[in-house]
C-alpha cells in the first residue's frame, strides 16, 4: 500500500510538472520546485525514500509499552516534569511567604510588648504596623498562604499523575485508532469477498437465463464499490499508523506491529458510592455519575451491536441459500449483505468506544486527566 501511495503521488507530481512546462517552458523548473514545496504529499514521498526508515526493522508494540514510552520520553513527558518542578517551586514560594509573614508578625508582637513597657513609642509601633499591612504581612494573608502552601504540597503529585493519565489516554486513543482501522479493513475485505460470491452466483444464474442483465450489472457495480471501499480503508489505516508514529516520535513510515487486538476490556464492577468516595479523596471536583452513566450506555450499545451483527449474519446466510436456489431477489441479498457490513463496522466502533469509556471512568475516580493550577 505504501508503495502504491508513493507511485500515485509521484505520478501526480510528474503530470503537474509536464503541464507547467507546456504552459511556460522557461519557468517549468521553478514551478515544479514550488509545487514540491507546497504539496503536502511530498513529505510522505520523502519519508518513503528515507533509507534509514526503509532499513528499520518492524517494532513490536503493545498498548502498555506504547504508554510507557510516551510517559518517559518525548516532549510531553518532559513538559510534565517541568510542570512538576514548577509546582514544587510554587509550594516552596508559598512556604517562604508564610515564614516571612510569621517573622514580621512576631516582630510586631515584640514591638507591642516593648511599647507597653515604654521602650518603643506608639507612633513607631503604628508606623511599623502600617508598613507590614501595606506589604501584605497580615494574619489573614498568613492563613491564606498556609492554605495555598498545604494545597500545593498535596497537589504536586496529583497534578503530575493527572498529566500522566492524559498522556496515557491520548496514547490509548491513537493505538485504538489503528486497531479500529485494522478491524474496519477486515470488515471491508469481508464485504468484498461477499460481493465476489454474490457476483459469481449472479453470473451463473444470468448465464442460465434465470436473471436479467441488470442484475448482473448491479452485482458488478456492488463489487466495484466494495473494491473502492477496501482501498479507502487501506489508506485510512496508513494514515492512522502515521498519526500514531508521529505521536510516538517515530518516522512516519516506521513499521509497527501492534500486538494488542481490538477486544472488550474487563468491565469494572461499578460501586458508585465507593467510586465517589475514592474521587473525593483524590480531587476537588468529580463527574463520576455522568461517567458511570456513559459507561453503562456504551456497554448496552456494544451488546446491541453484537446482537445486531449476529442477526444480520444469520439473515444473510439464510437469504444466500434462497438466492442460490432462485427463491430470493438480488436486491434482497444485497440489502442483507449491507446489513452485515454495517453491523460489522458498528461492533468495531462500539468496542473502541466502550474500552475508552472504561479508562475514562478509571481516571474519573482517581486524580483525573488534567492538572489544577496552584
Amino acid at each position: 500500500m505504501k508503495k502504491e501511495i508513493c507511485m500515485i503521488v509521484a505520478g501526480l507530481l510528474m503530470m503537474s510538472s509536464t503541464a507547467a512546462f507546456a504552459a511556460n517552458p522557461e519557468s517549468a523548473e521553478e514551478s515544479a520546485g514550488q509545487a514540491a514545496l507546497q504539496s503536502p504529499a511530498v513529505s510522505a514521498v520523502q519519508a518513503a525514500a528515507d533509507k534509514n526508515t526503509a532499513t528499520m526493522p518492524a517494532i513490536k508494540l503493545s498498548i502498555k509499552d506504547a504508554v510507557k514510552i510516551m510517559q518517559t520520553t518525548g516532549t510531553r513527558a518532559e513538559t510534565a516534569e517541568l510542570h512538576k518542578k514548577s509546582d514544587q517551586a510554587l509550594a516552596r514560594g508559598y512556604g517562604e511567604t508564610v515564614n516571612n509573614i510569621t517573622k514580621v508578625l512576631k516582630g510586631l508582637d515584640d514591638l507591642e510588648k516593648y511599647s507597653s513597657l515604654g521602650f518603643v513609642s506608639t507612633s513607631v509601633l503604628f508606623e511599623k504596623s502600617l508598613e507590614a499591612q501595606n506589604a501584605g504581612a497580615t494574619l489573614t494573608n498568613k492563613r491564606i498562604s498556609i492554605l495555598r502552601r498545604d494545597f500545593a504540597l498535596n497537589q504536586i503529585e496529583k497534578n503530575y499523575q493527572a498529566e500522566m493519565n492524559q498522556i496515557e489516554y491520548d496514547t490509548l486513543k491513537a493505538y485504538y485508532g489503528v486497531l479500529l482501522a485494522e478491524e474496519n479493513l477486515k470488515t471491508e475485505r469481508n464485504n468484498l469477498k461477499a460481493q465476489e460470491d454474490i457476483l459469481k452466483s449472479t453470473k451463473a444464474q444470468y448465464e442460465a437465463g434465470m436473471l436479467a442483465k441488470k442484475d448482473l450489472l448491479s452485482a458488478q457495480s456492488a463489487l466495484t464499490a466494495a473494491q473502492s471501499s477496501v482501498r479507502a480503508a487501506e489508506t485510512k489505516l496508513e494514515y492512522a499508523k502515521m498519526s500514531f508514529n508521529f505521536l510516538l516520535g517515530y518516522p512516519p513510515l516506521q513499521e509497527v506491529e501492534f500486538t494488542d487486538e481490538l477486544d472488550v476490556v474487563t468491565s469494572p464492577a461499578i460501586d458508585l458510592d465507593e467510586a465517589i468516595k475514592n474521587a473525593l479523596n483524590q480531587r476537588n471536583e468529580i463527574e463520576l455519575r455522568n461517567k458511570a452513566a456513559a459507561l453503562e450506555d456504551k456497554k448496552a450499545a456494544l451488546e446491541a451491536a453484537k446482537a445486531m451483527k449476529a442477526y444480520a449474519e444469520e439473515g444473510y446466510r439464510l437469504l444466500k441459500i434462497s438466492y442460490d436456489a432462485g427463491m430470493a431477489t438480488l436486491a434482497e441479498l444485497q440489502q442483507a449483505q449491507s446489513n452485515v457490513y454495517k453491523a460489522g463496522l458498528a461492533v468495531s466502533a462500539a468496542i473502541a468506544e466502550y474500552d475508552l469509556a472504561v479508562y475514562e471512568f478509571g481516571y474519573a475516580q482517581d486524580v483525573g486527566t488534567y492538572r489544577l493550577e496552584l
